[in-house]
């Protein structure tokens, strides 16, 4: 089975049909029975060409007489994937990538380019030390763009919200191999039955940094086929997401919700806090959606969640002051979790951004309406944007008298924890967690 024959059909897959990369190369996984090893280096290809395309990009067009913008499709894929392996898959020497990559260019009935193809890696392969890169001091905004492969656009809005050390960190981190994050269920096991399952595929497992029900699997790794999964010993989800819900703190046999809840994470962790005798209620836009979250109900054993296809953005007189809690993990850019889905890098830009803004201030104004007085209500992304977390919460504030900020109390702290006026954003650095913010508010 030729990988990276694969590999160039599934970078054609996400950039010609816009699909998330996760879900293309699951179908992969899924459709053909690759061993171990083929699925870490098809992972570690497909994720890091498109993670660095910026950079591979700049390559291109330094020993190319034809621009990444004139390039043939194709051309183009097959050309990014051999660079990548030039840089960061080194154990594959640069003749072979060149062979290879002219073999996939010949398949694809496009011979007449291979000479073209064979001759840009070949001068790229011979100069591979004398690659010159944008210098700092001449124009920091393209330095850190290549640097770190991010679009120019998330490089000025980065440096216009945080200094240069923190910049520098949060792109080191965007481009490491992320590890997966696992919360324990005590429903179906204890802890030490966990790991002990765990141990049966000599998994190189470490505690979790923020709680003693998470733990991080380190190296690539499919838990989902893992035996354990499912039947629901645990669900993946990130500490910075499980923060959330300890933010809101729902006390036992209270009532839920859970406004923006797929794929479900969240519900169930909160389902868990109030025990037997609360009740979440999730919602979410679609069928589909809810299809996810029910899935993982099942799986884990929860009695106590109800799920209801609704869109947040709409306002539902029929549950007005009806929670103890809400919580609005809502919709955003995503820029907390760029290692995970470098796709990100490709699909966001500061239009999506702007129009996101205006979901989530109506997502907020709506919830409001839904928390009971006394009540507290938690926000919460999976983003760095100053824009949709800070500003939001001010902006609310501003709006809604009847809330309070309430003080955020954790039991440990990280390098990458930030609490600004009560607010808690997340860095994505130090490999800690993901990059991710929240803030509570109590309905007065």
């Amino acid at each position: 089975m030729n990988m990276r024959g694969i590999g160039v059909k599934i970078i054609e897959e996400v950039y010609e049909k816009e699909h998330f990369l996760k879900d293309v190369l699951e179908g992969y996984f899924h459709a053909y029975e690759f061993e171990q090893t083929e699925k870490a280096f098809l992972n570690k290809l497909v994720y890091g060409t498109i993670e660095q395309q910026i950079k591979i990009d700049y390559i291109i067009n330094q020993f190319s007489k034809t621009k990444v913008d004139k390039l043939k499709p194709f051309i183009y894929y097959v050309l990014s994937m051999s660079i990548y392996q030039m840089l960061e898959m080194t154990q594959v020497p640069h003749s072979a990538v060149c062979n290879e990559a002219v073999k996939l260019v010949k398949k694809r009935k496009l011979g007449n380019l291979s000479g073209y193809v064979n001759g840009v890696l070949r001068t790229i392969g011979r100069e591979f030390k004398y690659i010159k890169y944008p210098e700092y001091e001449t124009d920091p905004v393209q330095y850190f763009s290549v640097l770190y492969a991010m679009p120019i656009w998330l490089v000025s809005l980065l440096m216009a919200q945080y200094d240069e050390e923190t910049i520098k960190k949060i792109g080191e981190d965007s481009l490491m191999s992320p590890n997966m994050t696992i919360r324990h269920n005590p429903l179906k096991c204890t802890k030490d039955e966990l790991i002990a399952e765990l141990a049966k595929y000599n998994l190189n497992v470490k505690s979790g940094e923020l709680f003693d029900y998470a733990f991080k699997i380190l190296g690539p790794i499919n838990l989902k086929q893992l035996p354990s999964f499912q039947d629901g010993y645990f669900l993946v989800q990130d500490e910075s997401s499980m923060l959330a819900s300890e933010v809101l703190k729902p006390q036992t046999g209270s009532k839920v919700l859970d406004l923006c809840a797929a794929p479900g994470g969240k519900t169930t962790h909160l389902a868990e806090l109030i025990g037997e005798t609360g009740t979440v209620v999730a919602r979410d836009v679609s069928e589909r959606k809810i299809a996810l979250i029910n899935m993982n109900i099942e799986k884990l054993g929860f009695k106590n969640i109800d799920c209801q296809v609704a869109d947040a953005t709409v306002y539902d007189h029929t549950i007005k002051e009806a929670f103890d809690y809400v919580l609005v993990d809502a919709p955003c850019s995503g820029l907390g979790i760029l290692k995970k889905k470098p796709d990100i890098k490709r699909n966001m830009n500061e239009e999506r951004i702007e129009s996101l803004l205006i979901i989530q201030h109506n997502i907020l104004n709506n919830a409001a309406l839904y928390v009971k007085i006394g009540g507290v209500l938690v926000y919460s992304t999976c983003t760095i944007n100053k824009q949709e977390n800070r500003a939001q919460i001010d902006r609310f504030l501003t709006e809604h008298s009847d809330f309070e900020l309430q003080t955020i109390e954790l039991n440990h702290t990280l390098s990458s924890m930030q609490i600004e006026d009560g607010m808690l954003q997340l860095l994505p650095i130090d490999d800690l967690t993901d990059g991710f913010f929240i803030a509570k508010l109590k309905k007065v």
